[in-house]
């Protein structure tokens, strides 16, 4: 039982819940965003929230707490062990009496050892055991402490993933809906959630939630979800649309349905890439945008098997449209490209994307302050000879006052907005906005979206204020890390390969067809 348990400790991610008191208003509204952040699979956004809030924090075992997230959050959902033992160094050196530096000490052996550096392994597993006798994880340290002195064999680690080229994805198309319609040309098999047993038979069904439980055609059913298999190749109808696989209907907590499509990876592709890159533009833009979208998507499947879905099928993970939007052009890129993916030392790269870099893209830590060693500052005038470059947007400061309080009144009446860090690219990292009597510091990217990310459409700006309104005069479109879709079609029209565009928006990251 306890070599079990070692074994769920040393291949499953350290536990990610945050717990306990109420907080103050301002950090739990930002813990509660982050949080929603890595519900989303935003982890680079959900860093940037944690980061900016830290030195905000007065109470020291909270900052200890929000230490150790950042700490996991490398470790587990970015694949950078480095940066997360440093994270966990400082909860060791500042924080040696906080509650949380017991899960620094141990995770910081648990890494050490999946590496192979087993005497600073021993190092921490002894730590622990000293400085907490009666810790929780005291047996697992034991434990360890035995397999890093050699008197024990050490638990058989597992391979690096492979590129599962075929293996489904689980897509979330709509969720806490109250009823749709399924539809198919061919007789489909509708069952329980686990696929073991068949409930029904039919060509077209209506499923509705009532009282937390689903009613198929005004009957309820006994599952707590259900699974429509298509007969052969057929397609199923949602709502009248197309889709590939097989679609899964459950009752999520709050009583509505959540509606997941599951299917092959590339068919999936398939439905992405026309709505991600317009599936006119040159073949080897689609397929680099093929391969980004692969690589993000195969990192969220990672990232999400613990979980009910893996993707979204909105701009909250890669817009997806089903069979409706598939276009033969982007089809091919899919198929040109199959099982061809994007990595940083033996794993998947979180190949972000953008629209349009307006000249140069932006370094990750700038924006979220996040450590990725691939999605790096890069100068890029192929975006510059692409069209819709500039842009301007004029909003009085009262909309933009109503705009930050959608959810919540924290901003009094706006007297100033003006930037307040620039990088070294150019784009504003943060604003100081004057309100009240009060001044705030605000992430640039973070402001765009409550604005609204159509209008205020990159952080690449300048702020002028006239009277009650304010100016932004702007070039790019996005946040700016990671593949500039437009500099890709520019790079396509000058003759360069998907391989080269790939390599000069993600530096560093290796390209492998497996």
């Amino acid at each position: 039982m306890l070599r079990r348990y070692v074994l769920i400790c040393l291949f499953t991610a350290f536990s990610l819940s945050l717990s306990g008191s109420l907080l103050a208003d301002d950090i739990s509204r930002s813990i509660n965003d982050a949080e929603e952040y890595l519900n989303r699979g935003h982890y680079l956004e959900a860093m940037g929230v944690y980061q900016e809030m830290t030195p905000r924090i007065a109470d020291p075992d909270l900052k200890a707490k929000v230490i150790l997230r950042i700490g996991d959050i490398y470790s587990q959902l970015l694949n950078n062990c480095e940066k997360a033992l440093e994270y966990y160094d400082i909860l060791k050196k500042r924080y040696p009496k906080s509650p949380y530096t017991s899960s620094a000490i141990f995770n910081s052996g648990m890494i050490l050892y999946q590496h192979d550096f087993l005497p600073e392994a021993l190092d921490q597993f002894k730590m622990y055991r000293e400085k907490y006798p009666r810790g929780e994880k005291r047996d697992v340290a034991d434990f360890m402490i035995d397999v890093c002195s050699g008197l024990m064999p050490q638990p058989e680690k597992k391979a690096a993933r492979k590129v599962p080229v075929d293996e489904n994805i689980r897509v979330r198309l709509m969720t806490s809906v109250r009823q749709v319609q399924i539809d198919s040309s061919a007789v489909f098999d509708v069952y329980d959630v686990k696929e073991m047993e068949v409930l029904a038979r039919h060509r077209s069904i209506a499923v509705q939630a009532e009282r937390k439980k689903i009613r198929i055609n005004k009957e309820f059913s006994t599952a707590e979800g259900i699974t429509i298999r298509p007969a052969g190749g057929s397609a199923l109808g949602l709502n009248g649309d197309p889709y590939r696989g097989k679609i899964r209907i459950q009752i999520n907590p709050k009583g509505g349905m959540d509606i997941v499509n599951i299917l092959p990876l590339d068919a999936y592709l398939y439905g992405v890439i026309p709505q991600e890159m317009p599936s006119q533009w040159f073949p080897e833009a689609l397929k680099a945008q093929a391969i980004a979208a692969r690589t993000y998507a195969l990192y969220q499947m990672e990232k999400n098997r613990d979980h009910p879905f893996d993707i979204t099928a909105t701009t909250e993970s890669q817009v997806y449209g089903g069979m409706s939007a598939e276009k033969e052009t982007s089809n091919r890129a899919v198929d040109d490209t199959r099982g061809t993916a994007l990595f940083y030392n033996d794993q998947l790269i979180l190949a972000y994307f953008h629209a349009h870099s307006g000249g140069a893209t932006e370094d990750a830590q700038r924006v979220w302050k996040a450590d990725i060693p691939y999605l790096k500052a890069v100068q890029d005038d192929y975006s510059l000879k692409a069209p819709n470059n500039l842009w301007k947007q004029t909003f009085p400061l009262e909309n933009i006052r109503r705009a930050l309080n959608k959810r919540e009144p924290v901003f009094g009446p706006i007297k100033k907005i003006a930037s307040h860090e620039l990088s070294p690219t150019g784009r504003v990292i943060s604003l100081r906005i004057t309100h009240g009597s009060k001044e705030t510091i605000m992430n640039a990217n973070d402001f765009r979206i409550k604005i609204d990310p159509a209008l205020i459409r990159s952080t690449f700006f300048d702020v002028v204020q006239t009277d009650g309104d304010v100016t932004f005069t702007g070039k790019g479109y996005g946040h700016g890390v990671g593949m500039s879709q437009w500099g890709a079609y520019v790079m396509a029209s000058e003759g360069f390969t998907w391989h080269e565009i790939l390599q000069y928006y993600y530096p560093g990251a290796d390209i492998r067809t497996l």
